[in-house]
C-alpha cells in the first residue's frame, strides 16, 4: 500500500469540488493505494493550513480561484515545499509559461473525466513511489550515489562530468551524452538537455526565460540557441501542456 496525501481545491463549482474528490476516492479504492483528501475553498485558506499544520503529496488546482489564483498558490507553495505535485483542473490552457515556473505536473481540463483523473494519479504515484531513485557512478574506482532528486544538474567539462547538488559536487569521468542516455533510461526525474554542457533537473527549474533557465536556489544556467525550442517541446511533453506557443 501507499500512503499519500491529496489536496482537492473549490474548482469554480462545489459540485465539481464534490466530484472529483468521490472519483479520487474511488480511484484509490480500485488501485488499493490509502489516502486522505482534505478539500479548501480557496488559496489563502490551503496556504494558512500547510503553514501551520502540514504539507501534501499532491495538490489539485484550478487557474481561477476566489480569493488567491491557482499559479499564485502554486507560487507560494514552492517557497517551501519544492516536491509537491501540482495537477491544474482548468478550463484554461494558454498558461505554459506561468506554470512551467510552479513546475506543474500534468494539466486536468474541465469536464473532467475519470479514465483521466485514474491516468494522472497513477502517474503521480509513480512520480512519487520513484523520488528516492539513485543516480549511481564510479570516482576512483569507488562505488557512489546521490539521490537524483537532489541532482540540481550535470555539468560537463573536458571529459569530466560534474554532479551539482545543493550541499555538495561530485565529479566522475564520462562523456555528458552518455550520462544522459543513463539518465533517460533508468531515473524517472525528467532532465532536460539545456545545452551541450548542461543537463538539468526539470523539479529544480523555477523560471525559463528566452536564453536561460534560474533554478529554485538562484542559479542561471545558458539554454544554447539550438536546443531553445527543444526545451519547450519538452516541457510539454512533461506537464501535457496543449499550446506550446503561448
Amino acid at each position: 500500500d501507499w500512503s499519500s496525501d491529496v489536496c482537492s481545491y473549490d474548482l469554480d463549482e462545489s459540485q465539481i469540488t464534490s466530484m472529483i474528490e468521490d472519483m479520487l476516492e474511488e480511484i484509490a479504492i480500485e488501485n488499493n493505494v490509502d489516502i486522505d483528501i482534505d478539500v479548501f475553498l480557496g488559496g489563502n485558506e490551503f496556504l494558512k493550513h500547510l503553514n501551520s499544520y502540514s504539507t501534501y503529496d499532491i495538490a489539485f488546482l484550478d487557474i481561477e480561484m476566489k480569493d488567491l489564483d491557482g499559479i499564485s498558490t502554486a507560487k507560494r507553495i514552492r517557497d517551501f515545499d519544492k516536491n509537491m505535485i501540482i495537477i491544474y483542473v482548468t478550463s484554461h490552457e494558454n498558461y505554459m509559461k506561468e506554470t512551467f515556473e510552479v513546475r506543474a505536473f500534468r494539466f486536468l481540463t474541465k469536464p473532467v473525466t475519470k479514465e483521466e483523473l485514474e491516468t494522472y494519479f497513477k502517474e503521480a504515484y509513480k512520480e512519487i513511489s520513484n523520488r528516492d531513485a539513485y543516480f549511481r557512478f564510479k570516482n576512483n574506482r569507488e562505488e557512489c550515489k546521490v539521490l537524483a532528486r537532489d541532482i540540481l544538474y550535470f555539468k560537463s567539462h573536458l571529459r569530466t562530468v560534474y554532479i551539482v547538488t545543493e550541499e555538495k559536487i561530485y565529479k566522475f569521468s564520462k562523456t555528458l551524452n552518455l550520462v544522459e542516455k543513463i539518465v533517460h533510461e533508468n531515473l524517472k526525474i525528467p532532465f532536460f538537455r539545456i545545452h551541450q554542457s548542461y543537463l538539468v533537473n526539470y523539479n529544480h527549474i523555477e523560471k525559463l526565460s528566452y536564453d536561460f533557465i534560474t533554478l529554485d536556489n538562484g542559479t542561471k544556467l545558458p539554454i544554447s540557441e539550438n536546443r531553445r525550442k527543444q526545451i519547450g517541446i519538452a516541457y510539454c511533453k512533461v506537464g501535457e501542456c496543449v499550446d506550446a506557443n503561448e
